[in-house]
């Protein structure tokens, strides 16, 4: 090379102008680092899944109704949209939903106009029917819950907390906040015997305060002045200013007012509120924050906000952090920090053992420098600072030294061979430089589809590919462009041949020479034994999973640091079945929790918030301790909870949540959807199918969403009614307006609607003798008992319709107990012996697998897809610097090798394996690839020198240990600390760890035995291949002479 070579092309520009590299590196890590400080941070990447909800309500109506009036109609009008991936409904009493999930690449904002378009020119909706609400659901993520505690019952608890939901609005940051608050109402009672006196109905009643509870605009006075405008305000807005309201005036004078025949009482809606933290009187506040939103700066802001507020208010009262989830944020991110310093110093020392020191120290710099490019790309495509994210640093830790290793052991070997200048150091880089380009490049391969994926694990695998394909762009950058300069740089200090190093250096060249080559030589003179051998290993591997010496199972074991336990009692469970429900169930979780500090001397549990969730529903979120100061985990609290479920009457379904990974999954581990018309059969199949779950070993909580139903009674005009002319309709409205309500008003407080009702007292409406002397007044002004014209039928009412894809279904869900069954076989028992005897005995009911399982079964099948996508690429990325069809394949033959170390890692963790574990996978298919190239690259070399092929194989072996088993090394020590850390966050992300260290170790021996079998065994191939070809044309030649 000539002087004025080595003045051109982009390496040597920056190996005669260090100050250029040097700024290069210095403004990729200012801008990262400032790039860092805006980048949101999170436990867990969001999920992002669009969806659009559309609410209806109206009031008075039963699921029945709403489903044939309002969600099926709206479903037909939907169904032919053609960016609607899934279209959920559920029809309740009073109100139902409709949740429609769009596809990946359709734009939500188009398909909610068209959504909005098509509902808005729907026929046929009730009169009555409230606004439909159709908005697109926002991606939030849980930041802070508070509870406000009532110490007695001085202050108006529920005053004070819609006070703090709109000062919590109010605040910097904070935008979404939502509350447990049952809806404010304000109910008057009307007295019947009142009525009968005055001679009045409701509708009076309703009508006169309409008339006397309003503001309105009447227009204004246009004057020179100006415009003046005229209202009039005299709405009522307490129990004060309504009971004062006129009702009727006799021409004598007398005024009769709202107090004279009714109670008026400003509360709530009617219905089961159960609201208490630490056993006492509480509302719950849940701030959340958006995408966009920075979650630590929304808890900040809430934070200042409850010390200050806490000054302020009544002494009975006091607001509370419950969980504060940047808490737990904060010291999982520091975790990840931590374990991401420890590796890097692992990563240091290891490399100071075997390189100089100087080398060694530039090669970990690069670290920064990469990470930091990385960081400077993240918000680019949304991806934010989280456990995964983080963990994704960890693991390219070693993918990057490997690439600075390579180029450092190159530069190393020609500075020996021929000085310490900046054309060695030149040289030394573009000897290497094509194959470790594309060694990079076939990573990034491996990792770039995964970038299109979807599920519920998509931003997880999508956050993970972004990190690491930018960390190795940059790490081609720091190490063909910036380390040079440094190497450069490096003084020609010979190294001490009588120092630790030196001897450490000589005893792995002498292992390399001498140990291995023999052995290499000897795996190549015995082929087929070893190959054999390698299969024999392959398959025992894949055997510990085939018979569950290492479990299987659809997503890491995480332990959730607050537990919620959910209990669905029967739909006709009265007000006081479900407060001793509670009652009993609190009563269970304290008597488990004073064993556990009789046993333990401490305890799990610091915190207790009750909650009920409609009628029939109730909710407990457990606070544990810290987790340094637990006596067992989460999993072992919940299994107690199990253990010990108390007797409680008409209690359908317990469902507790103790997986972080499950925490949004309320249904189980599987499912199966139920499809029919007819409402009695979908219950009959679906409670057959239930109990033939729950006799299957290792299935718990098994459930449903069949709606057990309550007694309904359905009127049916007597003679008499016909003989008076009154019609179903007219009793019908007369009976709403007393048992349900007539609606006589609405107005805001305090930024929430509050409806006034109109009915009969209470007590009026609790039995059903009393129906019987209810008074419907005619069109004459008559009046007359409802037992005296209408007859009742006793029947069954469902209180929850569910419709999937337009069609009325039913879901039996279960969980798994995966330490004891396979999931797979669970699901092939059910398909073969269980499904077919339902249907056998209900043959017009269709059914559809649903749930985890088949959500991870289609991310394996697209994992499938992406991998084989990933060889593809990565065979052609091979073929072109190595000009060859063949040599591809046997680098990547040492690929399926990369299971053997993961499943034996897994097995000596005690891990289970998971589909986390196989991204680990990917991961480590990156390095053996990159290595094996490497090597056969090297061989290449030498056999262009035309040494004997077996030498050549040899020679590349010796040349290349030292940079292999460096590569293994850094990789497996960088994951180190992670695989070891105790956290309970860090289960999420050890199973990747675990994989990658433990196949890289495992693949780099079979790389150096396998690469050159395989490599002798093709060239001679080749050989013989030739040679009969040559044999040939020289017979041919020959027979042409003669």
């Amino acid at each position: 090379m000539n002087k004025e070579s080595l003045n051109h092309g982009i390496i040597n520009f920056f190996i005669n102008n260090p100050v250029a590299a040097n700024l290069l590196m210095v403004f990729i890590i200012i801008i990262g680092a400032v790039s860092y400080q805006s980048i949101n941070k999170q436990i867990f990447p969001n999920i992002h899944i669009d969806t659009i909800e559309i609410n209806v309500t109206q009031f008075g109506s039963s699921a029945k109704e709403l489903e044939e009036n309002v969600i099926s109609k709206i479903e037909y009008s939907l169904v032919s949209l053609p960016d609607i991936k899934r279209m959920r409904s559920w029809s309740n009493d009073n109100s139902g939903r409709i949740v429609l999930e769009i596809l990946k690449n359709a734009d939500p904002a188009s398909v909610l106009d068209k959504v909005k378009l098509a509902v808005d020119a729907t026929p046929g909706f009730p009169a009555d029917l409230e606004p439909i609400i159709i908005k697109l659901r926002e991606n939030l993520q849980p930041v802070i819950r508070l509870a406000l505690i009532q110490d007695n019952e001085v202050s108006s608890l529920r005053h004070y907390a819609l006070q703090v939901q709109n000062e919590l609005l109010n605040l910097n940051n904070v935008s979404i906040v939502s509350n447990n608050l049952p809806k404010g109402e304000v109910a008057i009672e009307v007295n019947p015997v009142a009525l009968q006196m005055y001679k009045l109905t409701i509708e009076d009643v309703r009508l006169a305060l309409q008339k006397y509870s309003n503001n309105m605009s009447v227009g204004a006075v246009r004057s020179e002045a100006g415009t003046i405008p005229l209202r009039v305000e005299n709405q009522a807005y307490d129990e004060g200013a309504f009971a004062k309201i006129p009702i009727k005036t006799f021409e004598s004078g007398l005024q009769i007012k709202l107090e004279d025949i009714a109670s008026v009482r400003d509360g709530v809606i009617e219905g089961v509120h159960l609201f208490s933290f630490s056993a006492k009187p509480a509302v719950a506040f849940e701030v959340m924050a958006a995408e966009y939103q920075d979650a630590v700066a929304v808890a900040d802001s809430v934070q200042q906000y409850v010390a200050y507020k806490n000054q302020h208010l009544p002494k009975d009262l006091k607001l509370e952090v419950i969980i504060d989830g940047t808490a737990y944020l904060d010291q999982r991110l520091a975790m990840m920090e931590e374990n991401l310093i420890q590796g890097a110093i692992l990563v240091l020392l290891v490399l100071s053992l075997f390189l100089s020191m100087r080398l060694a120290f530039w090669v970990v710099v690069g670290l920064p420098v990469c990470f930091l490019g990385a960081i400077l790309i993240m918000p680019l495509f949304g991806v934010t600072i989280n456990l995964v994210s983080l963990f994704a640093f960890i693991m390219v830790l070693g993918l990057i030294v490997d690439d600075a290793i390579v180029v450092g052991e190159s530069v190393h070997e020609q500075i020996e061979t021929t000085g310490n200048n900046k054309r060695a150091v030149a040289q030394g880089v573009k000897k290497v430089a094509k194959p470790a380009v594309f060694g990079v490049l076939t990573t990034i391969a491996v990792f770039f589809p995964f970038i299109f994926s979807d599920g519920s694990q998509s931003e997880l695998f999508k956050g993970v590919s972004i990190i690491v394909i930018f960390c190795l762009l940059f790490s081609i950058v720091e190490s063909k462009l910036i380390l040079p300069a440094h190497l450069a740089s490096m003084s020609s200090k010979q190294t001490s041949q009588s120092g630790f190093k030196y001897k450490l250096n000589q005893a792995i060249s002498g292992f390399s020479q001498g140990w291995l080559t023999d052995r290499v030589v000897w795996s190549i003179r015995h082929k087929w034994s070893v190959l054999l051998l390698f299969v024999v290993i392959l398959v025992l591997s894949l055997a510990l999973i085939v018979f569950g010496h290492v479990k299987s199972i659809p997503d890491p074991m995480v332990p959730i640091d607050q537990p919620e336990i959910t209990l669905e009692l029967n739909d006709n469970a009265s007000a006081l079945v479900v407060k001793q429900a509670a009652q009993a169930f609190e009563k269970m979780l304290k008597e488990e929790e004073q064993k556990t500090v009789s046993l333990f001397g401490k305890g799990m549990i610091k915190d207790i918030l009750i909650e009920s969730v409609g009628e029939t529903s109730l909710k407990f979120t457990v606070i544990l301790v810290d987790e340094n100061h637990r006596p067992y985990d989460t999993f072992a609290l919940s299994q107690r909870w199990r253990e010990n479920i108390p007797d409680i009457v008409a209690l359908k379904a317990v469902r507790i949540k103790d997986d972080v990974l499950g925490q949004h999954n309320l249904y189980g581990d599987f499912g199966y959807f139920f499809f029919s018309d007819d409402i009695d059969e979908l219950n009959a199949a679906a409670k057959l199918f239930a109990a033939e779950l729950k006799q299957q070993k290792g299935l718990y909580e098994v459930g449903s969403t069949i709606s057990v139903g309550r007694k309904e009674l359905l009127m049916e005009l007597k003679p008499l009614a016909h003989q008076l002319n009154l019609t179903l309709a007219d009793v019908a409205l007369q009976l709403q307006q007393t048992h349900y309500g007539a609606e006589a008003d609405r107005f805001s407080r305090l930024g929430e609607e509050i409806r006034v009702m109109l009915r009969y007292p209470q007590a009026s409406r609790t039995s059903i003798s009393e129906l019987q002397y209810v008074r419907i007044r005619l069109s004459s002004g008559e009046e007359v008992f409802l037992g005296d014209v209408v007859s009742f039928k006793e029947t069954q009412a469902v209180t929850t319709i569910r419709r999937e894809a337009g069609k009325r279904s039913l879901y039996v869900f279960a969980s798994i107990d995966h330490q004891d069954v396979n999931a797979t076989k669970v699901i092939k028992h059910v398909n073969k012996e269980i499904i077919p005897k339902v249907k056998a005995q209900y043959p017009s009911i269709t059914t559809d697998l649903g749930g985890k399982i088949k959500e991870v079964s289609n991310e394996k099948d697209q994992m499938l897809i992406f991998t084989v996508a990933s060889l593809l690429a990565v065979y052609i990325l091979l073929a072109i610097p190595l000009k060859s069809y063949i040599q591809p394949l046997l680098i990547m033959s040492v690929i399926p090798f990369c299971v053997v170390g993961a499943i034996w890692g897994h097995w000596i963790f005690s891990e289970d394996f998971s589909l986390v574990s196989n991204f680990g996978l990917i991961a480590a298919a990156g390095v053996v690839v990159n290595d094996s190239l490497i090597l056969v690259d090297r061989i290449n070399e030498k056999v262009r020198s035309n040494i004997e092929i077996i030498e050549s194989a040899t020679q590349a072996v010796h040349e290349r240990f030292r940079a292999i088993i460096l590569t293994s090394l850094t990789t497996f020590f960088g994951l180190l600390p992670i695989m070891f850390e105790t956290s309970v966050q860090a289960k999420f992300v050890s199973p990747m760890a675990i994989s990658l260290g433990f196949a890289v170790l495992v693949s780099t021996v079979v790389t150096l035995f396998l690469i050159p079998i395989l490599y002798v065994v093709g060239y001679r191939l080749k050989q013989k291949v030739l040679t009969f070809g040559a044999t040939k044309d020289n017979l041919k030649e020959q027979q042409a002479l003669s």
